[in-house]
């Protein structure tokens, strides 16, 4: 199965004001700023697992 899917349900600006001096992007960073996107990667993740 091949897919290729893109997510902005986000701020980028904010995003990006909030990382710009931070050497490594973490997950709790990601999550603070684009929990929806982690939301849905996780319910993906979730469903394709199950196929």
């Amino acid at each position: 199965m091949l897919a290729r899917l893109s997510f902005t349900d986000f701020n980028g600006q904010e995003f990006m004001n909030n990382s710009k001096d931070k050497k490594k992007i973490d997950n709790d960073l990601i999550l603070k700023f684009a929990p929806k996107i982690v939301e849905g990667v996780n319910k993906l993740k979730k469903w394709s697992e199950s196929i």
